[in-house]
């Protein structure tokens, strides 16, 4: 339930002309079940959430509009001083059609 509501507070963040509901949903379907790395960076304040890449290139370009939103906030991880901070990592499916070595 409590997924379900997460979800649905985030559909709207995600909506825009080519984003219709039910994809944006799809979309955070994928998300809260991809691989994440929670690195704690006490050193500078920050609790580093460091998300794996899709195999899609336009889920990796929604999901970077969602974590742009999300690291604005400022949010702070519950219980501690440390800020949240959102950002994709792995090889984009972009350059390595390309040709080109990813840097993550």
């Amino acid at each position: 339930m409590i997924s379900y509501r997460a979800e649905t507070a985030m559909v709207p963040l995600l909506m825009k002309e080519t984003v219709d509901s039910s994809q944006a949903r799809t979309i955070l379907q994928t998300l809260f079940v991809t691989e994440a790395d929670i690195l704690p960076d006490p050193e500078h304040g920050w609790l580093k959430v460091r998300v794996h890449r899709a195999a899609c290139p336009v889920t990796d370009r929604h999901c970077e509009r969602l974590f742009t939103f999300l690291n604005e906030t400022e949010t702070r991880y519950p219980g501690t001083s440390l800020q949240m901070v959102y950002e994709l990592v792995g090889p984009n499916l972009e350059n390595r059609q390309n040709g080109a070595t990813p840097i993550s």
